[in-house]
């Protein structure tokens, strides 16, 4: 992880998109006593991620895969497209090996169950900012 100008850790800094506000706010409360975790804005729909991620230039977007106004594979291969710099973490309810492999082909940086994000969440944001991959906990029925 990067350091600040007066030698303090730089924060992360993720865009959170989901339909479901109770998501929103429960990823929100878990994440606050992470201190070097900076959420700097949530939605729930597509357009507006677009464009808080071109105004924020965000290190990371959690993204829910199932959305009313695209899916989160459309709208994760078009951040990766228009927005390299910027990494991104697909959250699913879906067990399913073929979800999980379409975020790998995708290129996205990580993929966890909605079930898992209290064991998961805050380890797969510090690797995939450390420029690694987060693809645990996908259990095939």
């Amino acid at each position: 992880m990067g350091l600040t100008k007066n030698g303090g850790m730089k924060s992360i800094k993720i865009i959170l998109i989901d339909d479901q506000n109770i998501v929103i706010k429960a990823i929100r409360e878990f994440l606050k006593k992470e201190k070097e975790i900076q959420i700097v804005a949530e939605t729930n729909n597509f357009t507006e991620a677009m464009e808080k991620i071109r105004e924020l230039g965000p290190d990371l977007v959690v993204s829910d895969v199932s959305m009313p106004d695209t899916d989160g594979f459309a709208t994760a291969r078009l951040i990766l497209e228009k927005h390299t710099q910027v990494k991104v973490l697909l959250l699913s309810s879906l067990h399913q090996d073929a979800y999980l492999n379409r975020a790998r082909d995708l290129g996205v940086s990580g993929y966890i169950l909605k079930d898992d994000i209290t064991d998961q969440l805050v380890e797969a944001i510090h690797l995939i900012h450390e420029g690694k991959k987060y693809f645990k906990g996908i259990i095939t029925p």
